[in-house]
């Protein structure tokens, strides 16, 4: 029960750590112009 509990917010955390970075990711190769 508990690990499910901390599942869902961990999880979203990590979700969105990966979402930023994407993003920086896009956002340097557009500066760049390489796309």
């Amino acid at each position: 029960e508990t690990s499910s509990r901390l599942l869902g917010p961990a999880l979203a955390l990590g979700f969105q750590g990966l979402a930023d970075r994407m993003v920086n990711d896009f956002v340097r190769v557009a500066d760049r112009g390489d796309v």
